[in-house]
Parts: structure tokens; C-alpha cells; sequence
């Protein structure tokens, strides 16, 4: 693998998966500054491209900002198809902002099957959870009012196309890592 990252590294994303991880596994690395990507957000991709990257974790707002920022002009020649996985963590996912960008960059090579999702915390020295790496993320539609009015996650029945009014779309986080126990207390 080749893990590309902008994260900063007084992040614990940034820091554990942006540049230990990499370090202790014998990755190869390719790190630019935060502050040159949010000035130019196509050097991620661009990055990606020339590098073969093959994992690289974004918060969901990164998502948006790639998808909303960066224009065609600046992907010409870039090829995303090393992707194995580009991971949405560190804030709370939507799925709107995964098909925004699956929908933006896909003519680029970026694969559906790349995109991932994990729970992370910093008490845990980061992952706790990770889905879409060995299946695809699973997309669960509840009922778009009972999780606003009373907090609970009911599924819109099974008869109801997925785009149904009044339904919303919440990505998984995924299983539990390897040699990580899960208690909700």
C-alpha cells in the first residue's frame, strides 16, 4: 500500500494513520501540508495519481470540499484506480457527501468499492470500527422522522423504494477492528 495524506499531524488521524501507521508498517508515504491543500485541494488527487496511492483517510467535510472545489481543469491526466480504499472518518459520515464524490471522481478511475468508513477515538490511539474494506459500506434507510423527533433509527419498510419521502440514508461505520472489543454503556 501507499497511504497519501494531507492531514495534520497534531491530529490523531493525521498522526496514527497519516504517518505512524505508514512508518511502523513500511509503507511508503507521501504527506503534503494541509495548508497547500486547502489552497489546492486537486493535489490530493494529483498525488494519488502519480504516487499509485492506495489508502487515504478523509474527514467527511473533505469530501464535500473535493467534490465542490476542485475543477476538471486540474484532473487532466489523473487516475484514481490505485485506490484500494478512501476512508471517510473523523466526524460523522453522510452518505450524500460519499455519492457527491463517488459521482465527481469516478470518471477519474475511483471505484464505488473504495470507499470506506471507520469510527474512530483518539482514546482508542484511533480506529474502532471500519467498514466497506472486505464488503461494500452498508447504507441503512430509517425513517427520516423518527430519528428527528424521537432519536430512534427505524427501518422504512421493506416495500418503500430507498428514495422514499421521508427517508435518510445513514452510512455504517463498519465491525469492530481486529482485537477490538465494542461495549455501549
Amino acid at each position: 500500500d501507499v497511504v497519501v495524506s494531507w492531514l495534520p499531524l497534531y491530529h490523531d488521524m493525521g498522526l496514527i494513520a497519516g504517518f505512524i501507521l505508514p512508518i511502523l508498517s513500511g509503507l511508503r508515504l507521501v504527506l503534503l501540508s494541509p495548508f497547500d491543500w486547502v489552497r489546492a485541494p486537486q493535489k490530493l488527487l494529483q498525488a494519488i495519481s502519480a504516487y499509485q496511492g492506495s489508502l487515504c483517510w478523509l474527514p467527511n467535510f473533505a469530501y464535500n470540499f473535493c467534490a465542490q472545489k476542485i475543477r476538471a481543469r486540474d484532473l487532466e491526466g489523473v487516475n484514481l484506480s490505485s485506490l484500494r480504499a478512501v476512508i471517510n472518518c473523523s466526524e460523522p459520515m453522510s452518505w450524500k457527501s460519499q455519492q457527491m464524490f463517488l459521482e465527481r471522481f469516478q470518471p477519474y478511475g475511483l471505484r464505488p468499492e473504495a470507499l470506506a468508513t471507520c469510527y474512530a477515538m483518539a482514546e482508542n490511539v484511533f480506529a474502532v470500527t471500519q467498514g466497506g474494506i472486505d464488503a461494500a459500506v452498508t447504507v441503512d434507510v430509517i425513517d427520516a422522522a423518527a430519528f428527528s423527533q424521537r432519536h430512534i433509527a427505524r427501518p422504512v419498510r421493506q416495500a418503500a423504494p430507498l428514495d422514499a419521502p421521508g427517508s435518510l440514508k445513514m452510512l455504517s461505520a463498519g465491525r469492530p477492528i481486529a482485537n477490538t472489543q465494542v461495549r455501549v454503556i
